[in-house]
């Protein structure tokens, strides 16, 4: 995607929601910072290793959010809402002794 394609309302920052209407990847189009997030139905986020999800408050996933190892998602207000009726799949790398 880069730049404002596939976002509804221009890219997000700290201060503008980002509201997700098409598959996102993290490592082809950029990490996200963002004061709340929305994830549309039908929709994929994949925060990919050694990238980010930044919200400031709120997440509401209708959508499927994938977190795969070494990726983060941080909310930094301590009383933010998740909400939705999306799915989440947390990814971790088994390092076999």
């Amino acid at each position: 995607m880069g730049g404002t394609s596939g976002w509804s309302n221009q890219a997000p920052n700290n201060t503008r929601k980002a509201i997700i209407n098409a598959n996102y990847d993290t490592v082809a189009n950029g990490s996200i910072t963002a004061c709340e997030c929305q994830v549309n139905s039908g929709v994929t986020l994949t925060v990919k290793p050694n990238t980010y999800l930044l919200v400031e408050s709120n997440i509401e996933n209708n959508g499927t959010i994938i977190v795969e190892h070494k990726g983060s998602v941080v909310q930094h207000n301590s009383t933010a809402d998740n909400t939705g009726i999306g799915t989440y799949t947390t990814k971790k790398a088994n390092n076999s002794i």
